[in-house]
């Protein structure tokens, strides 16, 4: 699953034309919905979450040329808040399967950390390079 969001949002940042976005929103909102079995009200709200992300990373791409730490710092922010938006629509049996999806991406996360270590890159390296992978 976080390959797919990978290359969804680098076609989103590619800068596809709105009914492509639209596509790739309503994609992920069925992925989420189909995941943790939401009700047709957490549907929607679903759709307004991923909206409001697709648009936000639109909104920081023009930093990805100019300030890149910043561009980062915005796209570490996004998630985070995509993330708690995400938490507070799910229900007690809906967080265990969020919680588990969060144990295996600090897993996946510490994987690559130690990848990158044996291959001698910095800490502010790997920092850059865990962004990128979001």
């Amino acid at each position: 699953m976080k390959y797919v969001l990978v290359f969804m949002l680098s076609l989103a940042a590619l800068g596809l034309g709105a009914q492509d976005q639209r596509a790739l929103i309503e994609q992920e909102t069925r992925q989420q919905t189909a995941l943790y079995q939401l009700d047709e009200n957490q549907a929607q709200q679903m759709l307004h979450i991923q909206e409001r992300r697709f648009s936000n990373l639109e909104e920081i791409e023009p930093l990805r040329a100019g300030d890149y730490g910043l561009y980062l710092q915005k796209r570490r922010a996004i998630r985070t808040n995509t993330d708690a938006s995400v938490r507070r629509i799910l229900r007690s049996e809906q967080l265990e399967i969020y919680n588990e999806q969060m144990v295996q991406r600090r897993l996946s996360d510490s994987q690559f950390i130690k990848e990158k270590l044996q291959e001698g890159k910095t800490k502010e390296e790997i920092e850059l390079l865990l962004l990128e992978r979001e």
